[in-house]
């Protein structure tokens, strides 16, 4: 899957700065379905509907459960 292709730069270069940070946990791909918890600014939980190279649907949700 090209994700460089699905979102904007700024987004791709935030989302490597994450991952190289060590602050993305909980991470699931299954069952066309990629999960993640993400420790930013504030913790967010992303969900991606895949069907074979497409994202179908995204989701992001932001915890209100405090760290």
């Amino acid at each position: 899957m090209d994700w460089e292709a699905l979102f904007d730069p700024q987004i791709i270069k935030r989302g490597w700065d994450y991952y190289q940070q060590d602050v993305i946990t909980n991470f699931r791909n299954r069952d066309g379905k990629i999960t993640a918890t993400v420790r930013g600014s504030k913790r967010y939980q992303v969900v991606l509907d895949v069907q074979g190279d497409q994202v179908t649907r995204g989701q992001l949700y932001l915890s209100l459960r405090r760290r």
